[in-house]
C-alpha cells in the first residue's frame, strides 16, 4: 500500500500545517469532563457478519508507525512508539504510544499511500490502563488539495475501548472549515497519512491494536464525540507555504554550468540545479534529495548532494536578495574533462549531462594524516602541513570586516589555521528562530559562513569547524539550553540536554543538519577537520554515551562527505576512550593556566602519547586565563602566547598551540607577529621525518646552573632546537609587574628579562664531523649568524649566543 514515499514526505509539512492550525482551534468550548465510557459500537439486532480489512495488527517484528514529534508536529506531546506484548486486543502485540502533557494532544502517525474508498468506518481498539487519556481522534490527509481531515475526539474510559469513526460523515475539520467540524473527507482513495490523536490529561502510555476498516454496507454507530478545550503549545516552527499542484509524472531536473566559468583542480566547482519538484522543507533529504554524480578522467567518480541557497547583497540586510535556488558544490581532484548528471531517485529522473574542463593547479589538495608519520598532517600530494593556528570563534560587530582584518594580519604573519564555532550567536544554522530541521530563518548565517570560507581560501587559511558548542546543551556552563530548539519546553523532543545523543528523534534531526553542512561546505580543501563538539565535558553527556553517537554520526557523515575530511573533538581527559576510536582522527587538548607552556606541553604530550598511538595531537585552545584576557601590562610582550606556539611543536604536537583570546588580546595588542617566526623557521621542513629529543642538556658558565631551557627535534642529517630564557614566561612578567607596583614603578611597565649569558648545549649520540649551526630569532623571524662546530666522540657542544628571550637553530651536516 505504500507508493511514492518520498513524494509523500515532500508534502508532509504542508499537510501538517493544516493539522496544526486545527490543533489550535478548540471548537465549542466545554469544561465538562468526558463521558465515563466510550459508547460501545452498536450493531443492528440482525446485523450481517462483518468482514473487516485489518489495516494494522502490530504482529510484525517492526512497525512503520512513529511518534509525531516537533518541529513537524509543533503542539504534539508524543514521546515514542514501540511494539509491546501488553494489552493486545487480538494476537500477541500492540503498539505502545507514550505521551506527556507538554502539548494539548499527542499524535502518532503512519505515512504511505492508502485506499479507504471501499470502507465505511475506521475502527480500532485502545487500552488506557492508567486513565491518562480523556479523548481520542484521528486524522487523514488526502491527495485532494493535500488536506488533513480531522475527526472530532471521542470519549475514552480507563481500560479497554473500541472506537469507531464514520468515514462518510460530515463531521470533519479541515483548514477550510473555520474551526467547525462540518466537512466530508475528500478523496478516500488517496490517503497519504493516518494519524491517531490522543488528548492526554496526564503523562502516560496507551496501547493501540487492530486498526481496521469496516465495509460501507454495515450500519454502525460512531463512538460518542466530546468537546475538549485545550490551548496549543508554543512552537518555533513556521507554517510552510502551500505547495503548488504537482504531477509526479512531470518531474524533472537540470544542471547549468555558469557561463564563462573556469575551473581548476582542487578548487570549487559550483553548478546551478533546477527542478520542478516542490519541497515543503528544502533541508530534509527525505523530502527532496537531489544527487549529482561527477565523472572525471580515468574513471574517477564523486557524488554530492544539492543544497538550498539564498544570496545576500549585504549582511546588514534583513532579507535575501532574490529567490532561493538549488546549487551543488564539487571539488575535482584531478585535471581533465569532467561531466555531471543530477538525479532524483524517488522520481526516477535524471538531468542531461553537462561537461566542463578542469585545469591543473598548484593546490596541494585536502589535509590528511601524513602517510610517512601518522603523528603529523600532510596534503593529498604529500606536502607536509604544520598547524600554525589561533582560535577565531566568531566575529565582534562586523562579520565581514572583523574577519577580513583578523585574517589579513594573521596570514601576513604566516598563520595558517583558525578554529571557528557554529555558535548560536554566529554561524549556527539551527536555533530558536528556526525550530528543528528547517534552516530557512538562518540562511544569512549560512551565507556568512560562505564568506568566511572565501576569505580563508584566498589567504590559504585552514578551518577547524566546530559543529556544536557545549553551552547549547548545558544548564550550568555558558548555558543556552533554555533557548535550544531541542528543548521540550520549546516544542523539542528532549526533556534534558543529556538525551541529545541517545534520543532517536534528536539524532535523526542532527543528521539532517550534517547532511546540509556536508553538501554546502564539504567541498572545501580548507577544512582542516570537522569538530563534533567544543568541550563536551561541560554538558551531561559522558564518554560512554558519546562513543556510539560519534560512531553513528561519523558513518552518516562519511556517506555524504566524499572528500573524507578529518574529524576531532574536545573536552576529554588524556585517557578518554574517545581518542581510541578509529573515527577520531585528531586528539586535542585545551589548557587555561598561568603555568609555563614549556612545562605544560611536555606533560600533555607525554600523557597523550601514553594513551594514544599513531595520531596527530593538537593544543586546540590555550590561554593565560580562562576569564577574559585583557590589556594587562604584564601580558604586553606576549610571553605566554609565544611559548605556547613554540613549545608544542618541539614536543611532537602536529602544530602550535592555538591561543584563545584572539579578539580581546591578540588583535587589540597587535600580537600577530609571534606567528611569523614559526612560519619562517619551519618553512622548508617536514617534521614527519623528525623525532622529538625531549629536554636538551644545557649548562651555565663555569658550572653554574642553566639559565635557559630547550627542546629539540632530530633526524640523521639535521637537528632543530628551540631555547628559551628561563625567566621569559608570563608568570615571571606578572611577578615583575607586581613588584613594580609595590615599588611604585609600574607606570609604562614593560618586562625585559635579564640576559642569559654563556649557556652551552651538549648533544650526545651524534655522528662525528662538522656541523653548520644557523641561528634564528623567533621574535623578529630573522635568520642570524651561521657558524661551524665539530662533533667529537659522538658529542656536539654548542655555545649559545646571548639569550634575551628565545632563540632557535638549525643544525645540519
Amino acid at each position: 500500500m505504500r507508493l511514492h514515499k518520498l513524494l509523500i514526505t515532500i508534502i508532509l509539512f504542508v499537510m501538517v500545517a493544516g493539522m496544526f492550525s486545527g490543533c489550535q482551534e478548540t471548537g465549542p468550548t466545554s469544561t465538562s469532563a468526558p463521558e465515563s465510557a466510550a459508547s460501545a459500537t452498536s450493531l443492528p439486532t440482525e446485523a450481517p457478519e462483518i468482514e473487516p480489512e485489518i489495516f494494522e495488527s502490530f504482529e510484525e517484528s517492526s512497525t512503520s508507525w512513529a511518534a509525531g514529534l516537533p518541529p513537524n508536529f509543533g503542539d504534539s506531546s508524543a514521546v515514542e512508539v514501540s511494539l509491546s506484548d501488553k494489552y493486545a486486543s487480538d494476537g500477541k502485540q500492540s503498539l505502545a504510544m507514550t505521551f506527556g502533557q507538554a502539548g494539548p494532544r499527542a499524535m502518532f502517525v503512519i505515512e504511505g499511500a492508502f485506499d479507504f474508498s471501499e470502507a465505511g468506518y475506521l475502527q480500532f481498539d485502545l487500552d488506557d490502563p492508567d486513565g491518562a487519556v480523556q479523548g481520542v481522534g484521528f486524522s487523514l490527509s488526502t491527495s485532494s488539495a493535500w488536506l488533513w481531515h480531522e475527526a472530532k475526539p471521542a470519549a475514552v474510559k480507563q481500560g479497554e475501548n473500541t472506537l469507531t469513526f464514520d468515514l462518510a460523515a460530515s463531521t470533519y475539520w479541515t483548514d477550510n472549515t473555520d474551526g467547525e467540524y462540518n466537512a466530508t473527507i475528500a478523496d478516500l482513495a488517496s490517503i497519504q497519512r493516518v494519524a491517531i490523536i490522543l488528548y492526554p490529561k496526564a503523562d502516560g502510555t496507551a496501547y493501540l491494536d487492530q486498526v481496521r476498516l469496516l465495509p460501507i454496507e454495515v450500519q454502525l454507530t460512531a463512538s460518542s464525540p466530546i468537546d475538549i478545550a485545550f490551548q496549543a503549545a508554543p512552537t518555533a516552527t513556521k507554517e510552510p507555504e502551500p505547495l503548488p499542484e504537482f504531477d509526479p509524472a512531470d518531474a524533472g531536473v537540470a544542471l547549468t554550468v555558469p557561463e564563462g566559468a573556469e575551473f581548476s583542480q582542487f578548487k570549487m566547482v559550483e553548478l546551478d540545479v533546477e527542478t520542478n519538484v516542490p519541497a515543503a522543507n528544502h533541508f530534509d533529504p527525505e523530502d527532496l534529495d537531489i544527487q549529482v554524480t561527477f565523472n572525471g578522467p580515468a574513471g574517477k567518480t564523486l557524488q554530492s548532494g544539492a543544497f538550498w541557497y539564498q544570496e545576500w547583497a549585504d549582511w546588514k540586510d534583513e532579507q535575501p536578495s532574490g529567490e532561493g535556488s538549488w546549487k551543488v558544490r564539487f571539488t575535482p581532484t584531478v585535471e581533465g574533462d569532467w561531466s555531471a548528471v543530477a538525479s532524483i531517485a524517488a522520481f526516477k529522473v535524471k538531468s542531461e549531462s553537462v561537461t566542463f574542463s578542469v585545469a591543473a593547479s598548484d593546490s596541494h589538495g585536502f589535509v590528511r594524516i601524513n602517510q610517512k608519520n601518522p603523528r603529523y598532517l600532510a596534503f593529498d600530494d604529500g606536502a607536509p602541513f604544520l598547524v600554525n593556528g589561533i582560535n577565531m570563534g566568531w566575529w565582534e560587530d562586523d562579520p565581514i570586516g572583523d574577519y577580513e582584518r583578523w585574517l589579513d594580519d594573521f596570514s601576513a604573519n604566516g598563520g595558517n589555521t583558525i578554529r571557528v564555532w557554529m555558535a548560536s550567536w554566529s554561524y549556527a544554522i539551527e536555533w530558536q528562530e528556526t525550530g528543528l530541521g528547517d534552516y530557512t530563518n538562518r540562511m544569512k548565517q549560512a551565507w556568512l559562513l560562505d564568506q568566511l570560507f572565501k576569505m580563508a581560501e584566498e589567504r590559504d587559511i585552514y578551518i577547524l569547524l566546530v559543529l556544536s558548542n557545549h553551552g547549547q546543551f548545558s544548564e550550568n556552563t555558558n548555558p543556552e539550553w533554555a533557548e535550544n530548539p531541542y528543548n521540550a519546553a520549546l516544542g523539542g523532543p528532549l526533556a534534558s540536554p543529556g538525551e541529545f545523543v541517545t534520543d532517536e528523534t534528536a539524532r535523526m534531526v542532527f543528521k539532517r543538519r550534517l547532511n546540509y553542512i556536508a553538501h554546502r561546505w564539504g567541498y572545501s580543501t580548507n577544512i582542516l577537520a570537522w569538530e563534533w563538539w567544543n568541550e563536551i565535558n561541560w554538558t551531561p553527556i559522558n564518554d560512554e554515551m558519546l562513543v556510539p553517537w560519534i560512531q553513528e554520526m561519523d558513518a552518516y557523515l562519511a556517506e555524504r562527505d566524499p572528500y573524507a575530511h578529518l574529524t576531532t573533538e574536545s573536552g576529554h581527559g588524556t585517557q578518554s576512550s574517545i581518542w581510541q576510536l578509529p573515527e577520531m582522527d585528531i586528539p586535542t587538548r585545551h589548557l587555561y593556566a598561568t603555568t609555563d607552556m614549556y612545562r605544560s606541553s611536555i606533560g600533555a604530550y607525554q600523557d597523550l602519547t601514553e594513551a594514544i598511538q599513531g595520531k596527530p595531537l593538537l593544543f586546540a585552545e590555550f590561554g593565560y586565563s580562562s576569564s577574559e584576557e585583557t590589556n594587562a601590562p604584564y601580558l604586553s610582550n606576549g610571553e605566554h602566547l609565544h611559548n605556547g606556539l613554540w613549545a608544542p611543536v618541539f614536543n611532537g604536537f602536529a602544530g602550535t598551540g592555538m591561543y584563545w583570546w584572539w579578539d580581546t588580546y591578540v588583535d587589540p595588542q597587535n600580537q600577530w607577529y609571534h606567528f611569523k617566526g614559526i612560519s619562517e623557521f619551519f618553512r622548508d621542513e617536514d617534521l614527519s621525518t623528525y623525532t622529538p629529543m625531549g629536554i636538551l642538556d644545557i649548562s651555565g658558565p663555569d658550572g653554574e646552573p642553566a639559565a635557559a631551557k630547550g627542546m629539540g627535534l632530530s633526524r640523521s642529517d639535521s637537528i632543530l632546537i628551540w631555547l628559551r630564557n628561563d625567566v621569559y614566561t608570563g608568570e615571571d612578567s606578572q611577578a615583575a609587574y607586581e613588584d613594580a607596583i609595590i615599588a611604585k614603578a609600574a607606570d609604562n611597565y614593560s618586562y625585559d628579562p635579564p640576559d642569559a649569558e654563556g649557556q652551552t648545549i651538549t648533544l650526545s649520540g651524534v655522528a662525528n664531523g662538522a656541523y653548520t649551526v644557523q641561528w634564528f630569532d623567533p621574535q623578529t623571524a630573522e635568520w642570524l649568524d651561521e657558524e661551524t662546530v665539530t662533533a667529537k666522540n659522538g658529542t656536539l657542544v654548542i655555545v649559545v649566543p646571548t639569550l634575551d628571550k628565545d632563540l632557535a637553530a638549525k643544525i645540519s651536516r
